[in-house]
């Protein structure tokens, strides 16, 4: 994945977060944030906001829970890659 398909995975991650059912514990926070990351495309940026988005899922469980949990990982290492 390149810096590009990152930013667009990050705000896949961001809508799929926004339009969960719940608001349930740090969930409503974790929306906000998602939002906001949702009109960031500057790498630098992202990579700013990652650790706010993952401070408030941890108590969002589940298949496509785990899956983006990795994904924001993965995505924060590719963007603050210099290459």
């Amino acid at each position: 994945m390149n810096k590009a398909q990152a930013i667009l995975s990050f705000h896949a991650i961001c809508k799929l977060i926004r339009l969960l059912e719940t608001d349930h514990g740090l969930i409503a926070y974790a929306k906000a944030y998602a939002k906001r990351g949702e009109e960031m495309n500057d790498p630098e940026a992202i990579v700013s906001q990652i650790p706010y988005i993952q401070s408030n899922i941890k108590s969002w469980s589940g298949l496509d829970a785990k899956e983006a949990k990795l994904k924001l990982k993965e995505i924060q290492q590719i963007l603050k890659s210099k290459d």
